[in-house]
């Protein structure tokens, strides 16, 4: 079963809890970090399908238009 980044990160905390709080400290940052890299993975991989689909109804308009792929 695949967990979700929320279930990982409420997961997370829970365990900086019950760490000693020196401990806790260093794990936090490093926690975030691995947030906004997930978050900045996620945001990628929507930006490369929207790219993808906009490629895809390009290809569409230009065949509908008669235009060969290559033609500006």
């Amino acid at each position: 079963m695949q967990k979700t980044t929320s279930e990982i990160v409420s997961r997370l905390r829970s365990l900086a809890k019950a760490m000693p709080l020196t401990f806790a400290d260093e794990f936090l940052p490093a926690m975030n970090e691995i947030i906004r890299l997930d978050r900045a993975a996620k945001g990628r991989e929507n930006l490369l399908r929207e790219i993808e689909r906009l490629q895809s109804e390009n290809a569409r308009l230009r065949g509908i238009c008669g235009l060969s792929p290559k033609q500006s």
